[in-house]
């Protein structure tokens, strides 16, 4: 995977925002998934009828909250065009070809509001001091094989484990697609034994002073740390947007 910086967020953001190419992809989805002959969908309309097959999609989505996921990246790019109209250097472009060529919107959550007392919207959740505790943020955005939008939307969330204890340095991404599919890597990064004096002493270079513990996949809420973390992240996405465009507000407001 190469990457390179581009100089401007506010350009791409834009043409991303103004063109609905963020848009959610989750009905088109699920029509080709209804059109799929090996689909549940399909095996219960043969053996129970349209009624209980359409119900059977409803349930899927109330559990998977596709749906929801899949309509949270257009917001988010709209909050993150608004931050980096405000700030220009608050949210950073990487050109990233990975196969095919893309890029990449990064925002680190480390954006100071001003001294007012009272919670900017979605910050009680997303603030670096909130429920989730937003680390960072990336949108990456490219065409496909087929000339399709696909876009991914990476929270980065600070390391949880059900005992309670944390890695102040390790984090789960969570990223979301436009379909509304999910997937978590959490990484652990640890220093080796004797590594840095190691380092020091000029016996290794720098790549021996820490390893990473990665994991990918995995039942979600374990990932991400907590029993019904699924459902709450959906449940709290709507305010990630308000809470960038909030932030841009703040700045605007302090400027």
């Amino acid at each position: 995977m190469n990457h390179k910086f581009s100089p401007s967020a506010v350009s791409d953001l834009a043409a991303l925002v103004s063109s609905n190419a963020l848009a959610s992809q989750y009905e088109l989805c699920i029509e080709r998934h209804i059109r799929n002959g090996d689909s549940f969908y399909h095996s219960i309309l043969a053996k129970q009828g349209q009624e209980a097959a359409d119900a059977a999609l409803v349930s899927f989505n109330r559990s998977s909250r596709m749906s929801d996921y899949a309509a949270a990246l257009a917001p988010v790019a709209r909050g993150m065009l608004a931050l980096s109209l405000a700030c220009s250097d608050c949210i950073q472009v990487v050109e990233v070809d990975d196969g095919a060529e893309g890029k990449q919107f990064v925002m680190l959550n480390q954006i100071a509001k001003s001294s007012s007392s009272v919670s900017l919207p979605g910050e009680d959740d997303w603030g670096p001091s909130g429920r989730l505790g937003l680390k960072a943020l990336k949108l990456k955005a490219r065409l496909n094989h087929e000339q399709e939008v696909f876009a991914e939307l990476g929270l980065v969330l600070p390391l949880r484990s059900a005992g309670g204890s944390s890695n102040a340095d390790g984090y789960v991404i969570v990223n979301i697609d436009l379909k509304g599919y999910t997937n978590t890597r959490r990484r652990e990064p640890e220093l080796v034994k004797n590594g840095y004096l190691k380092y020091e002493l000029g016996l290794v270079g720098a790549e021996h002073v820490f390893d990473c513990l990665e994991k990918h996949g995995g039942f979600f809420d374990t990932a991400v740390g907590f029993p019904g973390a699924k459902d709450y992240l959906a449940t709290a996405l709507p305010g990630l947007g308000q809470y960038l465009s909030a932030l841009a507000a703040n700045i605007n407001k302090a400027a």
